[in-house]
């Protein structure tokens, strides 16, 4: 079974992933593109709101729909189990003036983003305004694919494309622009 990146993805779901500062991003995203079965380049701008646990946003692709994306991780920088629900958003400066009048406006995440995508593996390289550059990979829990096999899989991409434990990130994107 593929993973699409979007459209048809489910609106639930369980990841292992984690993320990571970039040093060398040429030769990572070499590495990643001879493994790919697609790739997809867009941008993004997430806004934020206040919640009492997890994260919620709403994602904005450039070019392409809007999405609102709530999520609970465990804490720390090893590949760790990530919660999330999405729903997809029609009208998004709607929808942002709802939810910024009613939970307030945590902040907002602009990235640029190439997407690396095979069976249930994505991996991103995230140009990340005032933040530089990381990658994330998001192992997808299926019913072939139990918690285990993904931790494995996301520690075997650690190791093969030469990530430093210093280098691995335990927060997300708005935590390190706060």
């Amino acid at each position: 079974m593929g993973v699409t990146y979007r459209e048809g993805a489910p609106l639930s779901g369980t990841n292992i992933e984690f993320k990571a500062r970039l040093h060398d991003w040429e030769n990572a995203l070499r590495i990643a593109r001879a493994w790919a079965a697609e790739e997809v380049a867009f941008g993004q701008r997430d806004t934020f709101y206040h919640v009492p646990a997890g994260h919620l946003k709403l994602r904005e692709h450039f070019p392409g729909p809007a999405e609102l994306i709530g999520y609970v991780r465990a804490p720390g920088a090893e590949p760790r189990e990530s919660r999330y629900r999405r729903m997809p958003v029609a009208v998004a400066a709607g929808m942002h003036v709802l939810l910024g009048a009613a939970l307030g406006v945590r902040g907002v995440v602009e990235k640029k983003r190439i997407a690396l995508l095979r069976e249930n593996v994505r991996i991103h390289f995230d140009d990340v305004a005032g933040l530089g550059r990381f990658l994330e990979i998001e192992v997808i829990l299926t019913a072939d694919h139990p918690e285990a096999v993904c931790e494995e899989t996301a520690r075997a991409w650690i190791r093969r494309l030469g990530v430093a434990q210093a280098d691995l990130v335990e927060r997300a994107y708005i935590d390190l622009l706060e």
